[in-house]
């Protein structure tokens, strides 16, 4: 397997190695193809596949915003006298 990575080592894809990839790209075993999808890697650092938080500090921010506003927006329909399985079913977990 082939894994096509840009400058900073992001994963971008994933390519037979009958596959024509431009560099960057590293060549892989199954095994070592298999752990990154196991680890849902998206990044190739120090020789290894590893999983991380690649959004920036903006997108954190709003995720963060959007995660209060949902359990804020949670406990609205709870005071209202929803129950925990009605909210659920309304927004999710």
């Amino acid at each position: 397997m082939i894994a096509k990575l840009d400058l900073s080592g992001v994963l971008l894809g994933w390519y037979l190695d009958t596959d024509s990839v431009e560099e960057p790209k590293v060549t892989v075993t199954k095994e070592a193809w298999q752990q990154a999808i196991d680890i849902n890697a998206n990044k190739y650092v120090d020789e290894k596949f590893v999983c991380e938080d690649l959004r920036t500090d903006e997108q954190k921010a709003n995720d963060n915003d959007e995660i209060a506003n949902r359990e804020s927006g949670r406990q609205k329909l709870k005071d209202l006298g929803l129950t925990d399985a009605e909210v659920n079913a309304l927004i999710g977990n």
